[in-house]
């Protein structure tokens, strides 16, 4: 038997403490408490059932909030897997619209991008952030020098 080295058993090992965290939470009854785990890994698996939507659920968790543009310019995600993994999430009760942001330039037709939030835990300053990355990533040059460095 192959013992595993203690690189490869890091994002295991944080894996195991965040369940941790989340299962020992006070406000569970300890009646309900079976019913609360089958509804945690249920949850789990309609997230990460699609490579896309748990990639951006992850992106999400670290962010905090993300407009489609970013989830294609980040995650490399096409546009319309873009918009389906937003639908998703949504639909999942996820994330919400927290603002829509203005374009620079008026020239541009169609809606305006929305900023997305994670339900109950955005903070303006993560909107702020994932709007101002939105407006850098617009432009091809500050791309092509995020690719650079």
């Amino acid at each position: 038997m192959e013992i595993r080295s203690r690189r490869d058993s890091v994002p295991i090992l944080y894996m195991i403490r965040a369940f941790q965290i989340i299962l020992r939470s006070d406000t569970i009854n300890p009646g309900e408490e079976l019913r609360v785990d089958r509804e945690i890994l249920s949850a789990c698996e309609r997230i990460f059932k699609s490579e896309a939507v748990g990639q951006a659920f992850l992106y999400l968790c670290r962010h905090g909030a993300c407009t489609g543009w970013l989830l294609q310019v980040q995650l490399g995600q096409p546009q319309a897997t873009a918009h389906r993994v937003i639908r998703d999430l949504r639909a999942l009760g996820i994330v919400e619209p927290i603002i829509k942001v203005p374009q620079r330039r008026m020239r541009r037709s169609g809606p305006m991008p929305k900023v997305w939030g994670l339900v109950g835990s955005c903070s303006d300053e993560e909107v702020a952030k994932a709007m101002t990355l939105h407006y850098r990533t617009l432009s091809p040059k500050y791309r092509a020098a995020e690719k650079v460095a």
